[in-house]
């Protein structure tokens, strides 16, 4: 498996940020205007995965995964600005499910305003079938919303900390195969988006 290089440009390009991480306050949710990083999201508490239940059907998305190496180096200042990486540690695998096209090209642009992007960054140590939070501190999972543009065309980004559980049933070179269950995202909800069900998102090399 070939590690791709973690850029600005990537995250850019997948709907994530190089900038600072931002005050989680006193919710989950945050917005921001341009790129938002909710990965970088803290919870004090860890919460027990409640298992999934019964048959789960496909979520209508597309899945895709990258591997994860970075080529810039770690935040230690968050008022730095950018610049500095601060996202999944390297060897993580970096799982979206979206209803953009994604490809394994890490030069190809997307559009952005009007779409959506559930994801989630399984660190190394984590890459094995069971049953994880994704609110961490294992894996943390993020609800990315793109409203259409403004007038002024300028596309906010609304963003959260994904309340759900995640069942890894497979993971190797080739992908990740799992589902979602007991999700609680009041963004994806607003919308009209469910993100209940299984996935099989292949690997990119």
């Amino acid at each position: 498996m070939r590690l791709i290089a973690y850029s600005c440009l990537i995250s850019l390009t997948l709907g994530l940020a190089c900038a600072p991480k931002p005050d989680s306050g006193d919710s989950h949710e945050t917005t921001t205007t341009g790129s938002g990083d909710p990965h970088e999201a803290t919870t004090t508490d860890s919460i027990e995965p409640t298992p999934c239940e019964g048959a789960a059907t496909p979520i209508d998305a597309t899945a895709i995964a990258y591997p994860i190496a970075t080529d810039l180096p770690d935040c230690s200042d968050y008022e730095s600005g950018t610049g500095c990486w601060d996202g999944p540690p390297d060897g993580s695998v970096l799982v979206h499910l979206t209803d953009r096209t994604y490809t394994c090209d890490p030069a190809a642009e997307y559009e952005q305003c009007g779409t959506w992007v559930l994801s989630f960054a399984i660190p190394a140590e984590y890459q094995a079938p069971g049953l994880y939070h994704l609110t961490g501190p294992a894996i943390r999972g993020s609800a990315v919303k793109f409203p259409e543009p403004a007038p002024d065309g300028q596309c906010e980004v609304a963003s959260e900390l994904l309340d759900a559980t995640l069942e890894i049933t497979a993971i190797d070179d080739t992908g990740v195969t799992g589902r979602l269950c007991h999700v609680q995202s009041p963004l994806f909800a607003g919308a009209g988006i469910d993100v209940e069900g299984s996935f099989s998102a292949p690997l990119c090399d």
